[in-house]
């Protein structure tokens, strides 16, 4: 099994960079960003430019391997996107991209498929950035995700049985725009449903970004009520951001109580950028979807029929000594009958 660990260089949060620090042994090679002059803050170390529409530039990312051996990397160009923390993403990830994004960073920045960064050497790899032709406001942003190539375990290894290969990769951020124009915030909410995080149940609120915007220090408050107006459910999540263009679904965990089928309503309201938005909107659990997804929450206790097993017992061994006892009185009866018919006969 291989667990694969992403050691993010870069985290945006309110675009401030945060460097992660690892041991040397967890990375084969260093990566440090060349800062081009046209940087908007060249106190930054991921990329963030501003170029005119339909410029080209090709910057640079220069990868040092230390060691004794090659080091293979596959580069990989993914566009930013938000995770169900709240948390801003810039590796390459398995998922549909907003409906709102018109340029995604894998249509703007190309490099190589595959480096060889030689032993105790260096390497300076390419990005060729191409901006739209069109003119627009905001920024988009994206990243490249660097990881080493791992070979195949090799036999004798495989035969020990089950084990764990660890892989790091580095991930550089990339923001790109043309203008410094200001941007209306914006937040959509697209549909409220039942479902699983981490095999326990959740209700999912789908928060949307549609506009090409960073929507930092982003606070939810939600709460959940039933068909009586009953409050049923409450959360509140403060200090999240999202990526330009991108949507996430927010959490709201039943903390192991199980999801009953009826009509529920939410009241959302989240704060951002200065501005509040708030939601009122209906939604229902059906009784078929309850269950299917209270049998998989790892969360609920099993449900234990001990009792229920006693008194079916107690039922039976009851049931079947009021029978034994109707039978033997039946009998008895029937036998007192045969002898006073004897001693009749007898007499007459």
């Amino acid at each position: 099994m291989k667990l694969l660990r992403f050691v993010v260089l870069l985290t945006f949060t309110c675009l401030v960079f945060m460097p992660f620090k690892a041991q040397a042994s967890e990375f084969n090679f260093s990566v440090t960003t060349i800062i081009p002059d046209n940087q908007i803050d060249s106190s930054k170390t991921y990329f963030h430019l501003q170029l005119d529409p339909g410029a080209k530039q090709t910057v640079e990312i220069l990868l040092r391997n230390d060691t004794d051996t090659d080091v293979v990397i596959e580069p990989d160009i993914g566009t930013a996107s938000t995770n169900v923390n709240g948390v801003v993403e810039y590796g390459v990830i398995d998922q549909e991209w907003d409906e709102s994004l018109l340029f995604p960073m894998e249509d703007l920045v190309t490099t190589e498929e595959e480096i060889v960064v030689p032993a105790n050497g260096e390497y300076a790899l390419p990005l060729d950035i191409t901006m739209p032709e069109e003119s627009f406001d905001g920024v988009m942003a994206g990243g490249i995700t660097l990881q080493e190539t791992v070979e195949e375990e090799n036999k004798e290894s495989a035969e020990q049985g089950l084990s764990i290969n660890n892989q790091y990769a580095y991930v550089v951020g990339i923001v790109l725009q043309q203008t410094e124009n200001p941007i209306t915030p914006d937040l959509l909410l697209h549909d409220v449903y039942a479902d699983q995080l981490n095999a326990r149940n959740v209700i999912m609120a789908d928060i949307q970004n549609p506009k090409p915007m960073y929507m930092n220090q982003l606070a939810v408050q939600a709460v959940i009520k039933n068909d009586a107006n009953r409050i049923v459910l409450e959360a509140e999540t403060d200090g999240m951001q999202m990526a330009p263009n991108s949507r996430f679904s927010y959490p709201i965990s039943l903390e192991g109580q199980p999801l009953e089928a009826g009509d529920y309503r939410i009241e959302l309201t989240a704060i951002s950028m200065g501005k509040e938005w708030q939601w009122d909107e209906p939604f229902t659990i059906d009784e078929e979807q309850a269950q299917a997804l209270n049998q998989t929450d790892v969360s609920i206790p099993a449900s234990d029929y001990t009792w229920l097993y006693v008194a079916l017992g107690i039922a039976f061994i009851v049931m079947a000594f009021l029978l034994i006892l109707y039978y033997q009185r039946k009998k008895h009866k029937k036998q007192l009958h045969d002898a006073m018919d004897k001693q009749r006969a007898s007499a007459s």
